[in-house]
């Protein structure tokens, strides 16, 4: 049988075993394949544990990693298998810190046209996760390491990690490394959301200085975390700024930052003007209400407001059908 056609078996019989997980056979199916030297195919095993949460396979999956790393560019092009046995652990929230440590440093340049890539940057985000996960006394150091990882996917996982980790010994980091700025938008967005996450209410006003900036993207970057953040006193932030800055581009964002927060306050504010604001503005706020258009309450509260409205506009029933799509 050809390599090729023994994957493709392979592949199909772990299809099967999605079924039934926990049947003996397919425990012994996940036990040949994780000792198997085809990367994809151990891979996707790896996946199928963590998606069914199988403890069982913690050290076949320890074992598989440390095989990988031997010549990785050869025996696991693409980090597939060390990236998906790595999520695997996290998952199961596996005591696996020579798995995490080892992850956590690892880079593998593969050739590419016109030069080379590095595959291994979610091998390292995931290792950061693992790190927080056991609570291992290395992870501040290292995770203070990913801050500057040439890579902004790391770069993020990173500070998602900390996020979750809910530890405030993250927050003098995640405030220099806001206010230090990253090439990329995103991973400044997820910076700010983390502190928010970490600090709650505390973090507000140091997130709110980033609303007053030049530069737009990173302006929408605060609304919007302030408005994941879900915590109460980003409302009357939000509010006042939107109140003060009429005809200003990212009206429409901080509308949306206001409906993300959940609050009665924030729902009965959007709901308000589509009653009672401007044609425009209540366009506004239905589409940032659109949020919930599976909500089956949420529409009916915006249906009920549209129609409070002395002349129910053809442009308003417009936009809240749009939400119902």
């Amino acid at each position: 049988m050809s390599p090729r056609r023994k994957l493709e078996v392979i592949l199909k019989q772990l299809h099967s075993a999605r079924e039934d997980p926990s049947a003996p056979a397919s425990f012994d199916l996940l036990r040949q394949v994780l000792a198997h030297d085809v990367s994809h195919a151990v891979a996707k095993a790896a996946d199928l544990i963590r998606d069914f949460e199988c403890h069982a396979f913690t050290a076949d999956l320890t074992a598989a990693f440390h095989r990988f790393m031997e010549n990785p560019t050869r025996s696991d092009k693409a980090c597939r298998a060390k990236i998906a046995v790595s999520a695997a652990l996290c998952a199961l929230g596996a005591d696996a810190p020579e798995v995490y440590l080892l992850g956590i440093r690892h880079r593998q340049m593969e050739p590419v046209f016109g030069g080379s890539i590095d595959t291994a940057p979610t091998l390292r985000a995931n290792s950061a996760a693992g790190l927080v996960g056991i609570n291992h006394r290395q992870a501040p150091e290292r995770l203070a390491d990913l801050l500057a990882d040439s890579e902004p996917a790391t770069r993020a996982g990173a500070i998602q990690a900390m996020a979750l980790s809910g530890d405030g010994v993250y927050s003098p980091l995640l405030r220099y490394k806001a206010r230090i700025g990253d090439p990329e938008i995103p991973v400044l967005g997820e910076c700010l959301t983390a502190l928010l996450q970490i600090e709650r209410d505390a973090a507000l006003p140091f997130v709110s200085d980033f609303i007053d900036t030049s530069s737009r993207a990173i302006a929408e970057a605060a609304l919007l975390a302030l408005g994941e953040s879900r915590c109460a006193g980003a409302f009357p932030i939000l509010k006042d700024w939107w109140t003060a800055n009429p005809g200003s581009v990212m009206q429409r964002t901080a509308l949306v930052a206001i409906a993300m927060l959940r609050h009665d306050a924030a729902f009965g504010f959007l709901l308000g003007l589509i009653t009672d604001a401007d044609l425009a503005t209540a366009i506004d706020a239905v589409e940032a209400l659109a949020l919930y258009k599976a909500d089956p309450a949420m529409l009916d509260r915006v249906q009920r407001s549209a129609a409070d409205r002395p002349r129910l506009s053809p442009a308003i029933a417009q936009a809240f059908r749009s939400t119902v799509r």
